[in-house]
């Protein structure tokens, strides 16, 4: 099963910016998930189109069943 952590804010333009992690460690804590969004935008460590981060919006983990059949 594939994980993926997306990490979801929002710029000055009101937008919503995502970042997604593919595998995660797990188990995913969310007290350390909400401090590392805490620090990307107190550290302005990413600049958007629609100008800084200014809020986190959400984090969600995402679990999903990927089958080859050829």
């Amino acid at each position: 099963m594939e994980k993926t952590l997306q990490l979801v804010f929002v710029n000055e333009e009101g937008r919503n910016v995502t970042f997604s992690l593919a595998d995660p460690l797990e188990p995913v804590d969310a007290q350390e998930v909400e401090n590392v969004m805490d620090l990307i935008i107190a550290k302005n460590i990413f600049f958007t189109a629609g100008g800084r981060i200014t809020e986190k919006a959400r984090a969600v983990l995402i679990a999903r069943e990927v089958t080859t059949i050829l």
